[in-house]
């Protein structure tokens, strides 16, 4: 004997922040809330957004490859299936920047928007006959990328962050996609850049959009105003 199913989820409509593509989610189950409960109990960030990547990825109910979603899509596609899901009211528990008291704080997932703006430049000329087109890489991309988990220091994660950006190189003859040439050439042909043009690419990676939320509180206790900016996964829990 089959047993019945139990709920014929509702579908929603969203914007895909980074392409401004409109896409078909369904609520979270509780199979995918106990994985986020599990992954915010450990208290580790990257854990905690890769059950948010992975959570997405379920719900979304049209053809998206997940290796188009930046993390701020991530970010941002999350908050409204969790609205969707368990409520557009999100308690938070924050303390008091004075006196530390713990303070109640009700943060409405409406208010919480993302700033896409135009992204700089996006393709650099390098000199008169080689240019590059950058792209913002996608959040799977880099919890795949084996040289940039393996990212020693600051220097060495950001170096490889600066290589995934690049999509393109357009020389006068052709153009070449990344995608096509060995890391170890990918390293040498960044490396060989002077300090003005690797900037470029620092700039243009500066304009990611980030999803950011101001929140204000009185203290209950010692009635200071209180400022906080959420800009993390699990900030929103």
């Amino acid at each position: 004997m089959m047993l019945p199913k139990l709920n014929d989820t509702p579908k929603y409509n969203t914007i895909i922040p980074s392409t401004g593509k409109s896409v078909r989610f369904r609520p979270y189950l509780v199979k995918e809330e106990k994985v986020l409960s599990l992954a915010v109990e450990s208290r580790d960030s990257k854990s905690v957004l890769d059950a948010v990547a992975d959570t997405v990825v379920a719900c979304i109910q049209d053809d998206v490859p997940k290796n188009t979603l930046t993390s701020f899509d991530i970010e941002y596609l999350f908050l409204q299936i969790r609205a969707k899901s368990v409520g557009e009211k999100i308690d938070l528990n924050i303390k008091c920047s004075k006196c530390g008291v713990d303070n109640d704080v009700i943060l409405d997932i409406n208010e919480i928007t993302i700033d896409t703006p135009k992204k700089s430049k996006s393709e650099i000329k390098l000199n008169d006959s080689i240019s590059i087109k950058l792209r913002w890489p996608s959040y799977f991309e880099m919890t795949d990328n084996k040289e940039m988990i393996a990212s020693k220091s600051s220097v060495d994660f950001k170096f490889n962050y600066a290589l995934s950006c690049i999509d393109v190189i357009k020389t006068e003859d052709e153009a070449i996609s990344t995608k096509d040439v060995p890391y170890d050439e990918m390293v040498e042909f960044l490396e060989s850049f002077n300090a003005v043009q690797y900037q470029k690419i620092e700039d243009f990676i500066n304009t990611m959009p980030k999803m950011e939320h101001e929140i204000k509180f009185t203290c209950v206790s010692c009635s200071t105003d209180n400022s906080l900016t959420l800009n993390e996964a699990m900030d929103f829990f």
